[in-house]
């Protein structure tokens, strides 16, 4: 996936191969729709292929993440101390050093510090909660088709996901909390 977007990412920024896929120029698309035209692309047929191939990710994630719990999550298949150590790391771990990197940066280069990374206000704040909020959101499901695709354990990853969403209503709601009230006290 990670080749794919890096390619993708070239490749749209190379007139040559824009026209191949795209037709027209990528100056015509300006100001328009993100969709490309397509009239007379000599590859427009592989675009849209692409394209709805691209749009059918997130059902088959959806149905893959369902198919692994299906039965229901498989505690035999993750020792509790490890699930516990997951949720407490992507919940609880991950927020609080993104948040610490927020603050820090805040204080050093931005408004208050350098003023190098100055966002302006009311801005910054969010700025700042969506910079920490991806970080205190629960493990995507994504993650159980990357798992499966590269011949992991897809049950113990579909257990350790389950985890975090069963546990995300309360644990995320007191993290955005206390992230708001930061910011607020730091504003």
């Amino acid at each position: 996936p990670v080749i794919g977007v890096l390619l993708g990412l070239v490749l749209s920024g190379f007139a040559p191969s824009y026209w191949l896929f795209c037709g027209g120029t990528y100056g015509e698309r300006l100001g328009k729709d993100q969709r490309c035209p397509q009239d007379g692309a000599l590859l427009g047929f592989l675009f849209n292929g692409i394209s709805t191939l691209g749009q059918a990710a997130v059902p088959l994630n959806l149905i893959l993440l369902g198919n692994g719990l299906s039965k229901g999550p498989d505690w035999q298949a993750l020792p509790m101390r490890c699930n516990v150590g997951i949720v407490c790391a992507k919940l609880l771990a991950m927020p609080s050093i993104s948040q610490l990197l927020m603050v820090t940066l805040n204080l050093t280069l931005g408004s208050r510090g350098a003023g190098w990374f100055g966002i302006k206000a009311p801005y910054d704040e969010v700025f700042f909660l969506a910079a920490v909020a991806v970080t205190a959101t629960p493990t995507a499901n994504n993650i159980v088709v990357m798992t499966e695709m590269g011949g992991g354990d897809k049950r113990s990853m579909s257990t350790a996901v389950f985890s975090q969403y069963a546990v995300a209503p309360i644990i995320l709601t007191l993290t955005l909390t206390l992230i708001v009230l930061v910011l607020h006290t730091l504003g």
